[in-house]
């Protein structure tokens, strides 16, 4: 009884991947890796870029509103 009782509170717990979540997620992850690479070829002025705060590391993020706009 006690083992039906734990899986149905595991599933209740449970947290689906679900397809907006993940694309989401991805877009995220594809935007910052562009900012990385336009930053370390060069390719902008590295006076365009800041530091970011994510995923317990510094990222980089254009300042420039339509650089963001583009890669949005």
């Amino acid at each position: 009884m006690a083992t039906v009782q734990a899986v149905k509170t595991a599933q209740a717990q449970k947290q689906d991947i679900t397809l907006k979540g993940s694309v989401e997620l991805v877009n995220e992850y594809l935007y910052y890796a562009v900012n990385s690479i336009l930053y370390m070829r060069g390719v902008y002025p590295a006076d365009m870029f800041e530091d970011v705060q994510k995923y317990g590391m510094c990222i980089c993020d254009a300042k420039d509103d339509q650089l963001k706009t583009y890669l949005m």
